[in-house]
């Protein structure tokens, strides 16, 4: 079904049961020949009978972007290619086959097969499938031309067989039960999560916690009620983003746009003149996301410019300045005292009166968040030529708040790290103050400690060349992986990646020096979840503030994955999945801190009784209610962290809590300007 006819027949229909049944519709429209395949590979692929012996080593990268290598069956990765190719394809032949299995023998064990030997393996493969009734025994003549030699050919096709085409058809039957409906923008809102499996619509088969792992439905009321508001919020498409969304696509000689974004500037098309809701779920972390498939507002640039609330607020009387404010933000004036974004938007202002469109910005302000800096300018001079008050002017712009290294924050609230503190904006400001930049003060601490063409390169790139190694450190990452993408950062500017080693040493000493929180709770989680792993539990489970019970749980699948080339199977009844004990352990304070940082969001959200919406570490308001949600800001982190999470963690796991001897105190955020700004 095309875009424009399923947009159509969405707004005939009235009601979210209606829209749901549609989208559940078209997620099983898209289940093909390829779904199939790999439906019945993954279900039958052991049960295929051994005609090739030995192993071969497959050489992969794994989920942490690190290369790995493991024995596999020749048999199994040869069924893979030859299932999964004949069903995709509706038949097969000797010659066909034996030119697909020519080229996995070259990609995959390194040697060239001539001709005699691949077609001989394929007759193999061919006539035990025709054995076991997958293809039919009559055999038809066709020509057709050898992918590898180029070369016309003939050859003896045989198709599928009835009998399994209605199998598969049975099998069409089964994936599509389970299917979810596909996600997209909605035209009418959600119904409530009422549990864990209900919520969104009637056939819409989507569960609240998007891993599997979950155990039970019940959840806690205030998870609850803050997801169900966020799917409340209703939003219209910004006009200067529809007209962007237009020229690129009429010019896309001009731009090097990708095809997915190509395609999300089709899909906002579709939503011009048209309100919308978003679905939205959450991870075994409780995280929160906004299901609309490429188009959410936690999306790109582009996407967090394109969706705008609907209803309108008055700014009132602190709405000119919240307006002032996010829109220096997009300009990328954040490094600045909020007073001084709030002057630069005024000494500014007749420039910024003048531009018209997202080329003015790309071109005069390059490093401006381009498509939010548009719709931000565009809202301004709306303002400016408004002939009333200001205070009466009603405005519709979503005005974001994001956190310093939010996941920082929490981490120094936890271990009371005063310098982590102070590094990431959680003490006592004033507007007039300048924000402490972590990325910055990293990225100059590295630099005074080090020398030559180290030191060079730390300054030359200062902190963006920085952010990488904060970030990731953040999440767990460990000094090898840091090494790693500081080469490649280097790499991409041309340069010796051979510092690599020296500079990123030097990032974590910086870190430890000034964001020492990470490595505190980082080292006393990873200390602790070892001690239980090794002595065989699996599985963790915590309570948060309000009651959402996150979890971690990890498993090596990779025993049961054949990897063939661009085929692959993941074969879940193979071999039992080992716990993945090197990702269970790096992960938990990573997993532990997103828990934290989700609550908080949640907290703010049903603390508010305005329109919000959330980015991870982000929140946006209307102008009009810009301060009052700062506040809330400021008084949930306080409030988040008087339940001690990491004590039920520990608790959970048999093990005593951390006692840090740290001084800070989280209530010292609510006199932050910048904890969130």
């Amino acid at each position: 079904m095309s875009l424009s006819l399923a947009s159509s027949i969405r707004t005939v229909l009235s009601g979210i049961t209606s829209e749901v049944a549609l989208l559940r519709d078209e997620a099983n429209n898209r289940i093909g020949a390829r779904e199939v395949a790999r439906s019945f590979v993954n279900s039958n692929l052991t049960k295929m009978a051994t005609l090739v012996e030995g192993t071969h080593i497959v050489s992969f990268k794994d989920d942490r972007g690190e290369w790995q290598a493991k024995e596999q069956s020749r048999n199994h990765s040869i069924w893979t290619v030859a299932l999964q190719t004949t069903i995709e394809t509706g038949h097969t032949s000797y010659a066909l086959l034996g030119s697909i299995l020519s080229q996995w023998a070259k990609d995959a064990l390194g040697v060239e097969w001539p001709r005699e030997t691949s077609d001989r393996v394929a007759k193999m493969y061919v006539t035990e499938m025709q054995m076991v009734g997958i293809l039919d025994t009559k055999l038809a003549e066709v020509e057709f031309i050898d992918d590898n030699t180029h070369e016309r050919r003939t050859s003896r096709v045989a198709k599928l067989s009835a009998t399994f085409n209605e199998m598969m058809n049975a099998e069409v039957d089964t994936i599509r039960e389970a299917t979810s409906m596909l996600c997209k923008p909605l035209r009418n809102q959600p119904e409530d999560w009422v549990d864990a499996v209900t919520g969104v619509g009637e056939q819409a088969n989507m569960g609240l916690i998007t891993r599997k792992s979950f155990k039970g439905n019940s959840i806690a009321s205030p998870v609850l009620s803050a997801v169900n508001k966020l799917q409340a919020v209703k939003y219209v498409i910004a006009p200067s983003i529809i007209d962007a969304a237009y020229d690129i696509l009429d010019n896309q000689h001009e731009y090097n746009s990708t095809e997915e974004e190509l395609r999300m500037y089709r899909e906002i098309l579709t939503l011009e003149n048209t309100e919308v809701f978003f679905a939205v779920t959450m991870d075994s972390r409780g995280r929160m996301y906004y299901r609309g498939g490429l188009l959410t507002p936690q999306g790109t640039d582009f996407c967090k410019a394109a969706f705008q609330f609907a209803n309108s607020k008055q700014l009132g009387e602190t709405g000119q300045r919240a307006l002032y404010l996010h829109a220096a933000n997009c300009f990328g004036m954040d490094k600045i005292s909020i007073d001084a974004r709030v002057a630069w938007v005024d000494s500014n202002r007749t420039q910024l009166a003048l531009i018209e469109d997202h080329h003015d910005i790309q071109e005069f302000y390059p490093s401006a968040d381009t498509f939010q800096a548009t719709v931000a300018v565009k809202e301004l001079q709306k303002l400016w030529a408004f002939a009333g008050t200001p205070s009466e002017f009603e405005s519709n712009l979503v005005c974001h708040q994001d956190g310093t290294c939010n996941g920082l924050q929490h981490m120094a609230a936890i271990t009371k790290n005063r310098q982590t503190a102070i590094t990431v904006n959680c003490v006592e400001s004033s507007h007039s103050d300048e924000p402490s930049d972590i990325y910055g003060i990293i990225a100059k601490f590295a630099a005074d400690n080090t020398s030559g063409a180290v030191q060079a390169l730390i300054n030359k790139y200062g902190r963006s060349m920085a952010k990488n190694p904060v970030m990731i450190t953040g999440y767990g990452a460990g000094e090898a992986t840091i090494i790693q993408n500081t080469a490649k950062y280097l790499v991409s500017k041309n340069e010796d990646a051979g510092l690599a080693e020296d500079i990123g040493k030097a990032y974590i000493h910086a870190i430890e020096s000034n964001a020492g929180a990470v490595k505190s709770l980082t080292e006393a989680l990873k200390g602790r979840v070892k001690t239980v792993v090794e002595a065989g539990a699996t599985r963790f489970e915590w309570t948060t503030a309000d009651g959402f019970i996150a979890s971690t749980e990890y498993r090596d699948i990779e025993c049961n994955r054949i990897r063939a080339g661009r085929f692959n199977a993941l074969v879940r009844d193979m071999f039992p999945a080992p716990l993945d004990e090197v990702k269970t352990v790096g992960a938990m304070a990573p997993n532990f801190i997103h828990s934290i940082d989700a609550t908080h969001l949640r907290m703010v959200v049903n603390s508010c009784n305005h329109d919000l919406v959330t980015v991870h570490d982000s929140i946006g308001s209307h102008a009009g209610t810009y301060f009052e949600t700062a506040t809330a800001i400021r008084e949930e982190f306080v409030n988040v962290h008087k339940f001690d999470a990491l004590g039920n963690l520990c608790e959970s796991m048999g093990m005593r809590t951390p006692k840090f001897r740290g001084d800070y105190k989280a209530s010292e955020a609510l006199r932050s300007s910048y904890i969130f700004s």
